[in-house]
């Protein structure tokens, strides 16, 4: 039987769960393609519990979380986003560009559009914000969410080197053009 499902903002207090479960999904999509001190290094950044205890005190960013119903903790946590202003090296930064910053789901949660109602919390969230425009980054590798990210009006507008530790990967950045499709 699969659980109900509920998606709401996360609260401030949840930032442990919700950096826990941002490291756990991203060392099960990515994980064995990095030495697991370049893994650590990485994670002690932006997937600290310190710096998603900044981030969700800090009004200019949002968070969703999709939480089993029966709440089990940070077991119980699926899925988040995690929006803001956008920090991506531009070549000409407009004054009030914001960024879908993360979208993780654990693999028990993709295929159930749990993914699309968190990114169109995100995408709604940062217009109303009045964030313009909108930018995300994606591995290059990753073609599933370059799919989705383009039916919601994103298109690549260069390529650059991710730090993993000191490990590169290739990332596109994508800007907003258009709305859904």
């Amino acid at each position: 039987m699969i659980p109900d499902i509920t998606i709401r903002r996360a609260l401030p207090e949840e930032a442990a769960f919700v950096a826990q479960l941002g490291r756990e999904t991203f060392a099960a999509t990515f994980g064995d393609s990095y030495a697991p001190h370049d893994l650590a290094d990485f994670f002690a950044g932006p997937y600290s519990d310190e710096y998603m205890e900044t981030a969700l005190a800090d009004p200019a960013n949002a968070a969703w979380i999709a939480v089993e119903s029966e709440g089990r903790g940070a077991a119980g946590f699926g899925g988040f986003c995690l929006a803001g202003p956008a920090s991506f090296d531009l070549d000409d930064p407009p004054p009030n560009p914001g960024a879908l910053q993360r979208l993780y789901l654990r693999p028990a949660f993709q295929g159930r559009r749990i993914g699309t109602r968190l990114l169109e919390l995100g995408l709604a969230w940062l217009e109303a914000a009045h964030y313009r425009p909108l930018f995300l980054s994606v591995d290059a590798e990753n073609y599933g969410a370059q799919r989705l990210y383009a039916r919601y009006g994103f298109v690549k507008i260069k390529e650059f080197a991710f730090m993993v530790g000191s490990h590169a990967d290739r990332e596109f950045l994508m800007e907003r053009k258009t709305g859904p499709r």
